[in-house]
C-alpha cells in the first residue's frame, strides 16, 4: 500500500548509518531511498552517485554518447573499407596494426542492442471510436460498505488514469466494475463498440 511503502521509505532514510541492497520496480522509492544506482547493462556494470532522476539523466547522457560514437566509427569504417578492398598488393605495404584496427573499428559500427523487453507490439491498430467507456449513475455496495454512490464518469481516449487509495478501499473492484466481473447494484456501464480491454494485474495479462 501506499502508506506502507512510506512509511518503509521514512525507516530506511532515518538512519543514514544504514546499509541496505534493494530491487524495485518503485521508481518513486528509488527516488526517495537510494543515493547510489548500479546498473548491469550488456555484461558491464555501471555505477552512479546520486538519485534515481539523476541516474537516469546520466544514463541518457551516456547513451547519447555511446551513439554519437558509433556513428563517427561508421564514417571512418567507410574510408578503412575501401582500403580493405583494394588488390591484396597494394595493402602488403601497409602495417598489420591497421588491419587489426580495421576489425575492431567493424565491431564499433554495431549499434547498441535494444531491449527486446522494451518493445511493445501493437499488431494492426484499428481505429478507436469516438466512445470508450461511459459509466451513468452506477452505484455498488457491500453490505453497509458503500463502493460507489451514483457514480457518473466518461473515459476519453488517451486518458491515463491512476487509481491511487489504501489497500481494500476498492481499486480492484472498480476495474472488475468495468471489465464486467463484477456487476453494478445500480446504472450503466457501456463500453465503446471498438475498445479492447485488457487487464494486467500481479498475475499476467488477462
Amino acid at each position: 500500500s501506499l502508506a506502507g511503502v512510506q512509511w518503509l521509505a521514512d525507516l530506511l532514510t532515518s538512519d543514514p548509518k544504514l546499509t541496505l541492497l534493494m530491487v524495485t520496480h518503485d521508481r518513486a522509492f528509488l527516488e526517495e531511498v537510494c543515493n547510489r544506482i548500479l546498473e548491469l547493462d550488456r555484461g558491464k556494470l555501471y555505477e552512479h552517485e546520486g538519485s534515481y532522476s539523476s541516474y537516469l539523466q546520466a544514463k541518457e547522457e551516456r547513451l547519447a554518447n555511446e551513439d554519437a560514437a558509433v556513428q563517427a566509427a561508421k564514417s571512418k569504417y567507410k574510408v578503412e573499407l575501401e582500403w580493405m578492398r583494394r588488390q591484396p598488393q597494394a595493402r602488403e605495404s601497409k602495417s598489420k596494426a591497421r588491419i587489426d584496427a580495421f576489425y575492431k573499428l567493424e565491431k564499433a559500427t554495431k549499434p547498441r542492442p535494444l531491449d527486446p523487453n522494451l518493445a511493445l507490439d501493437v499488431g494492426a491498430q484499428q481505429r478507436l471510436g469516438t466512445k470508450i467507456i461511459s459509466m451513468r449513475h452506477v452505484s455498488l455496495k457491500f453490505g453497509d460498505r458503500i463502493m460507489l454512490d451514483d457514480f457518473s464518469y466518461d473515459f476519453c481516449a488517451g486518458d491515463r488514469i491512476c487509481l491511487a487509495g489504501a489497500n481494500g478501499i476498492g481499486k480492484t473492484t472498480f476495474t472488475k466494475l468495468i471489465t464486467g466481473e463484477q456487476p453494478a447494484d445500480a446504472g450503466e456501464i457501456e463500453i465503446g463498440e471498438t475498445v479492447v480491454l485488457g487487464v494486467y494485474d500481479q498475475l499476467g495479462l488477462k
